[in-house]
């Protein structure tokens, strides 16, 4: 029985995770039997217990200046907004958050009293109010141009102390902003040669293979193949695939094929029959380049266009003729026994 005017403790635990969406505890007392008075507002009878601040950290690209949403692309500038909410139904005081910047972009500003050094933007006493938001932004300046190697730039926001999120985990955690960079084409070019060395005025057969390995069509590419010193003549055929198409199917002569689109995936051969002079130098180089009208990644190498691919055949001498000395000529004879005649008499003088 409670006595008048006493007191009795009642003794509850909290589950342990509160579910994110709970801001407080409320407890209430009431004489059995009678209606309860509403609970909260916080009353005599109703005790209302805030929770502790929980906050989450959400990062989005709010706004930039470049031509083509949604693409990072050289010179312009992103602007990320970080918001942080709390859960709880307590103010969070003090809080600090650490924005480590990708390497391919420059800092321009933060709000929020944020500072950059060494290519990380910081802020430290923020306090996000009980059941609320704060709001920050940075502005960054993408480096121009980008590397070639460069497909994203990548951008993340965590509490000071504790370790970034994952952002390769699918799907991508709220904290982290990925952004692709502008698609470039990727061009592949092979030469090679079905020999390794010929005679003067031989032949030989080059094979010259330019795929586009990227993700997007390159624009009015030229496939370009001279002919080197030591070379006379080209005969050439052309062979398309992957929705690429040959601007001619055979020709003779130096190769100079323009492509208007050269589609991701496309792939054009030629097979080309070189007729070599009669007096080539002792090595002929076989250039072959592909040049894209647009900014294009050479592969493998990740180098700028235009992308060059050679073949180098070296040529034999010829051999010296052999001459028969017919034995039954009277004449001939007449002068091989001169010629020995002439061996012995030397011999027996130096005797």
């Amino acid at each position: 029985m409670v006595e008048p005017y006493g007191t009795d403790p009642v003794v509850v635990t909290v589950i342990d995770p509160l579910p994110g969406d709970v801001a407080q505890i409320a407890n209430l007392v009431y004489e059995t039997g009678s209606n309860p008075p509403p609970c909260p507002p916080s009353s005599p009878q109703c005790v209302i217990t805030p929770t502790l601040g929980n906050v989450a950290i959400a990062k989005a690209l709010s706004a930039e200046s470049g031509s083509e949403a949604g693409l990072a692309e050289p010179g312009e500038q992103l602007t990320y907004t970080i918001t942080l909410t709390n859960s709880g139904g307590s103010a969070v005081t003090g809080f600090g958050l650490t924005d480590p910047l990708d390497p391919n972009v420059g800092f321009v500003s933060a709000s929020n009293g944020g500072s950059h050094a060494g290519g990380v933007v910081t802020w430290s006493g923020l306090t996000v109010p009980a059941n609320g938001t704060l709001a920050l932004t940075v502005v960054v300046q993408v480096v121009d141009p980008i590397p070639l190697d460069v497909t994203r730039i990548a951008n993340v926001a965590h509490e000071t102390g504790y370790p970034a999120p994952d952002c390769t985990l699918i799907p991508e955690p709220d904290a982290c902003v990925t952004i692709p960079t502008q698609q470039r084409p990727r061009i592949s070019v092979t030469k090679t040669v079905n020999v390794g060395s010929v005679a003067p005025g031989g032949n030989v057969q080059y094979t010259i293979t330019v795929r586009n390995v990227g993700p997007v069509a390159a624009l009015n590419v030229v496939v370009s193949d001279p002919l080197p010193a030591g070379v006379a003549s080209f005969q050439w055929q052309c062979v398309a695939s992957g929705g690429a198409t040959c601007p001619n199917a055979s020709g003779t002569g130096a190769i100079n094929e323009s492509m208007p689109s050269f589609p991701a995936g496309g792939q054009v051969v030629y097979t080309v029959v070189a007729t070599m002079t009669d007096t080539p130098p002792s090595s002929v180089i076989n250039m072959v380049s592909v040049t894209p009208a647009l900014d294009t990644v050479c592969e493998p190498d990740l180098s700028a266009a235009p992308c060059l691919a050679d073949a180098p055949v070296s040529v034999r001498a010829n051999a010296v003729p052999v001459v028969a000395v017919p034995v039954n000529s009277t004449f001939m004879l007449l002068l091989m026994m001169l010629a020995l005649v002439g061996t012995a008499v030397t011999v027996l003088r130096r005797a």
